[in-house]
Formats: structure tokens, C-alpha cells, sequence
């Protein structure tokens, strides 16, 4: 009996082996990227929406800003008061397009891109990529800019890095749009233990992530609730930006980010955006996708604890990445919103 274990578990070890191995050689050879997605300047960025066939869906001009990690490249349409779209992994700036188009005709809307995304620089090492980096570029779009009476519009990762930037210049934000992101720590469970696992793991965490590409083939169309805003088009655009090996390592370092315990500095972080928000007097508005399978209704719950009186949009045939299911709903309520305010 104790032959035939050993046997089986021998089998079993070089079956994953060959697996492991299979899945580095498939995932080395499933990352030729077909589009230059690190433009310098902005010709050889409309050359890449060309390449990418969104002329027509991503319009606008494309400016950049050097930042302490890289390129930043960014649009900003518009005039008037700011409003800043933050998002998260693994999109772009295409992810506020309706936003840039709905919303420019009273205020300047300005859409970044991280680093690491989009059309900006991306760096290749996942290590590379922090919290702190990300809040010191957006600060130095911010600063550039000189953006003030700011209107902060978050989702995803780009909850942490907005509050991190307001932490940082609270006097230039006026205003908070919370859509679908974290705060604050001690959150209710928001992912999957056993998938923030093996994202974790060295080595098969880069071969699933940079080299199969799983969050733009698997994870953005599963977080796109409504099916015909599944177009070819959009999981192009989120699909070829980020084409190869390197251009995905900022997508796997942020499950990375995903804080583990106390002294995390993502915990930190939280830590004090808890406090700054609970100590924020400015308009909110909270804006909700209902059908996340990330960041369900008991954390919308621990946002409305937050602010009682802010008002809330559900949208309950929006999930995780509701830019895309519901812009349409969305849009209009910030204009509102805007409008409130003035």
C-alpha cells in the first residue's frame, strides 16, 4: 500500500510538473502584443487607438505628464470645475469615456490613465508597482494640473489611490463619487481566499495573469453584467492595451496589494482614509453596482454607515465594472449632482 502512495503521488507531482510547464510554455507564447501601448507622445497614441479600432468610442486628445514612476498618459476635455475618474484593474481611461463625453460640457473631466495601464508607461517587474506609488503619481497629475475644487469620481483601486491623493491635498477636493471600491479597512470580505491565493503564488500567479492575460479574458467580462455591453469592441480595448507579459505586470502586482494583515500598508492606508472620510464634510454621492461579485451590498452598507446622508444610486443591472453596464444612468445622476453643488 505504501508503494502504491508513493507511486500516485509521484504521478501526481510530475503531472503538475508537466502542467506547470505546459501553462509557462502556452503563456509565454500567447503574449505577442499587437499594438504599441506605451506611446511617447501623442501622435503614436492616436496611432494606437487606430490600431485599437476605438477612433470612434475614444475621441480625445491625448496628453501626458511625467510622473515619479513613468509616462502618465491622461485626456482632459472640457472647463470649469474638475472631476477627476479614477479607476482601477485592470482598465484605462476608456472606462470613463461616456463620463469625458457626458459630462465635459460644464466641467473639465480629466481621466488618467495608471501607470501600468492604459497608455501609459508601464513597468515590467510586478514588485515595482505600490500603493504609495500609485497615490504619488496621481498627486503629480493632480499638482501639474493644479486641480482644484476637485470632484473625485473612484472605483475599484482607484477608491484607495483617490482618497491616499485627498489625504494628501485635502484642500483641492471638494466632492466624493464612490462607485464599487473599498476605503477604509476592516471591510467585509470583497474576493475569493483560494483565487487570491493562487494570483499570490509565485509562478503561477504571472503565467495565469501575465502570461494568460486571465483578468482581461476572463475577469472583465465576467464583471460586466449586462451581456450586449460584452462587445467585441470593449474587450478589445481592455483585451490588446495591455498585450504582452510586461504590459500585464501592473495588473498582478494590485491582488497583490491586497492587504494580508495589520502592518500591511494598504491596511494603513485605510486606516486613514477611515478618517478622513468620517471626517469629510463635502457632498457625496454613492453610486452602486448591485450585481458585483467583488464588492457586494454589505459593503455599500458600510459606505451608507458612513454617510447617512449621502445619496445613493442602486443599479441593480450593474455589476463590478458599472461604467460599462450603466453610464446611462450614471452620467445623468453626476450631472445632478454637479449641478447641486453650484
Amino acid at each position: 500500500m505504501g508503494a502504491l502512495r508513493n507511486a500516485a503521488l509521484a504521478l501526481a507531482a510530475l503531472g503538475l510538473i508537466g502542467y506547470a510547464v505546459g501553462l509557462g510554455v502556452y503563456a509565454g507564447a500567447s503574449t505577442r502584443p499587437r499594438v504599441a501601448s506605451q506611446p511617447r507622445d501623442a501622435e503614436e497614441a492616436r496611432r494606437a487607438i487606430e490600431q485599437l479600432g476605438l477612433e470612434e468610442a475614444y475621441p480625445f486628445e491625448h496628453r501626458f505628464v511625467d510622473t515619479p514612476h513613468g509616462r502618465m498618459h491622461y485626456a482632459d476635455v472640457g472647463a470649469g470645475d474638475p472631476v477627476l475618474c479614477l479607476h482601477g484593474n485592470p482598465t484605462w481611461s476608456f472606462l470613463y469615456r461616456e463620463f469625458l463625453r457626458g459630462l465635459s460640457d460644464r466641467s473639465r473631466v480629466v481621466a488618467p490613465d495608471l501607470i501600468g495601464f492604459g497608455l501609459s508607461q508601464k513597468l515590467p517587474d510586478p514588485g515595482a508597482y505600490s500603493i504609495e506609488g500609485h497615490i504619488e503619481d496621481v498627486s503629480t497629475l493632480v499638482e501639474v494640473l493644479d486641480l482644484r475644487e476637485v470632484t473625485l469620481v473612484m472605483q475599484d483601486w482607484g477608491g484607495p489611490i483617490g482618497l491616499g491623493v485627498a489625504m494628501r491635498h485635502p484642500d483641492r477636493v471638494r466632492a466624493l463619487v464612490v462607485m464599487n471600491t473599498v476605503g477604509f479597512s476592516r471591510t467585509p470580505n470583497v474576493g475569493l481566499p483560494l483565487a487570491l491565493r493562487v494570483l499570490r503564488a509565485p509562478v503561477l500567479g504571472e503565467q495565469l495573469v501575465q502570461g494568460l492575460g486571465l483578468f482581461q479574458r476572463a475577469v472583465i467580462p465576467a464583471a460586466i453584467a449586462r451581456p450586449e455591453r460584452r462587445t467585441p469592441e470593449v474587450l478589445r480595448a481592455y483585451r490588446e492595451v495591455q498585450g504582452s507579459w510586461d504590459d500585464r505586470a501592473g495588473t498582478l502586482a494590485f491582488p497583490r496589494l491586497i492587504p494580508r494583515g495589520p502592518d500591511d500598508p494598504v491596511t494603513r492606508l485605510l486606516e486613514r482614509s477611515d478618517a478622513y472620510l468620517r471626517s469629510f464634510r463635502g457632498p457625496v454621492l454613492i453610486v452602486w453596482g448591485m450585481r458585483d461579485r467583488f464588492f457586494g451590498p454589505a459593503l455599500l452598507a458600510e459606505w451608507r454607515s458612513r454617510f447617512p446622508d449621502a445619496p445613493v444610486l442602486e443599479l441593480d443591472r450593474a455589476g463590478h465594472y458599472l461604467q460599462e453596464d450603466a453610464a446611462d444612468r450614471i452620467v445623468p445622476r453626476i450631472r445632478a449632482f454637479l449641478d447641486a453643488q453650484r
